[in-house]
Order: structure tokens, then C-alpha cells, then sequence
């Protein structure tokens, strides 16, 4: 029973069951953490590391978690459906290598952040959508747009990954995918290619290690 059906018939139940499998894929769509939903929110990060252990939050909180994901407060609740995505565009499947052992990674972490930065990366404009992750050597196979898999293309060739660990990169084998990447003298046909590994030199490791080093707090 919804909480509008409830509310409706006079039936006012005070705190609601998250779905938090619903919640995570909504965190994936995003690129979100935790941490973010908290800040889009507006509510403390113990009240997203409670509702994510089990515990019953207010209908009020509920709704404006829902409100940060733009889903209806229904989609987060115990027993609710996600919403169908929009596809405004056609988007093909585009498959990532990570060097990451299956064992180890994260989905709650690792996958959140590894969207994050894509996203990042290629100015996600027609949103970057999860599909799997497979084990072994960890692929990640997400949907993409023609554009933004042009952007991607752009942000591999300027060495905008060196950070992620990724092996390499399939692009889709569609018939529909029709990217042309003016690298050469010519344009070249990317459907079904793969970009390989960038071989990292000393000074890739410097830049890299001094984005690092910005990003977090220094000693005194």
C-alpha cells in the first residue's frame, strides 16, 4: 500500500521501509555516493548509513531523498518499481576492462566512483547508464550515446583515464553505431574497436601523483 493510498484513507503510517536495492541502481544512475545523496538531500549522512542498514525512516525524509533522485517517493519505498529511463537517444553498449580483482571491488564504492569519474570525463550529456558487471578481470558494461562515446574517445586520446585503472575499452559492435574518430588522415571507423592501454611514462605518474596530492589535505 502506498503511502499516498495510506494517507488518503486516513491511514497514516509514520516511518516506511527503504528499498535500497532500488536506492543503490538510483545512486548508479547518478554517479552518486552515499556522501552525495546526503549533501542532494539535505540530510545527515547517519540518517543515509541507518535507512541503508534497515531502519524505517519518515515518510518527510523519504520524500525528499526521492525529491534528490527525481523518482516518486514510491520508487524508494519497500515494494516499489523504478521508474522506465527516458531514452530520448539511441545508446549502445560500451564495455570497460578494469585491472581490479573481481574479490576486491566494491560495487558500493568502487562502481559509484568509477561512473563518477566517466562521467566526469566525458561531460556526460545524455546520461551514462549501468547495465553489468562481470567477474574475472572486472568488466563494466555501460549504455552510452553516440556523442558521448565521441567525448569518450577524445578524453581516452588525452589520457583523461590514467587514474582508473582500465585496461581497455570496446567499443559497440552495432550496426547502427556509425562514429567516425578524425584521429589520422582519415577518418577511421570505431564500431567494434578497441582503445588500448595508454603506457604510462614518468611524467603521466607525476600528474597523476600531483592530482592526488591536491585532492586530499596535506600533512603538517
Amino acid at each position: 500500500m502506498s503511502p499516498q493510498f495510506q494517507e488518503k484513507s486516513g491511514m497514516r503510517q509514520r516511518t516506511y521501509q527503504i528499498n535500497t536495492a532500488n536506492l543503490s541502481k538510483l545512486l548508479t544512475r547518478h554517479g552518486w555516493t552515499l556522501a552525495d545523496l546526503a549533501t542532494h538531500a539535505v540530510v545527515s549522512t547517519r540518517t543515509i548509513d541507518s535507512l541503508m542498514a534497515g531502519h524505517k525512516v519518515f515518510i518527510s525524509t523519504a520524500r525528499k531523498i526521492a525529491a534528490a533522485l527525481k523518482v516518486a517517493v514510491d520508487a524508494i519505498l519497500e515494494g516499489g518499481e523504478l521508474p522506465e529511463q527516458a531514452q530520448s537517444v539511441k545508446k549502445f553498449e560500451v564495455v570497460f576492462k578494469i585491472g581490479n580483482k573481481f574479490d576486491s571491488f566494491d560495487e558500493s564504492k568502487n562502481l559509484i566512483k568509477f561512473i563518477k569519474e566517466l562521467c566526469a570525463a566525458t561531460k556526460d550529456q545524455d546520461g551514462i547508464e549501468m547495465v553489468k558487471v562481470q567477474p574475472g578481470c572486472v568488466e563494466i558494461t555501460v549504455q552510452m550515446s553516440e556523442a558521448d562515446i565521441a567525448r569518450l574517445c577524445d578524453a581516452w586520446l588525452h589520457k583523461k583515464f590514467l587514474g582508473m585503472n582500465i585496461i581497455d575499452i570496446t567499443l559497440p559492435n552495432d550496426e547502427d553505431f556509425t562514429f567516425e574518430w578524425n584521429i589520422g588522415k582519415e577518418p577511421m571507423r570505431m564500431r567494434g574497436k578497441t582503445l588500448p592501454q595508454w603506457k604510462v611514462d614518468r611524467r603521466d605518474k607525476y600528474r597523476e601523483k600531483s592530482r592526488e596530492s591536491k585532492k586530499s589535505p596535506q600533512d603538517d
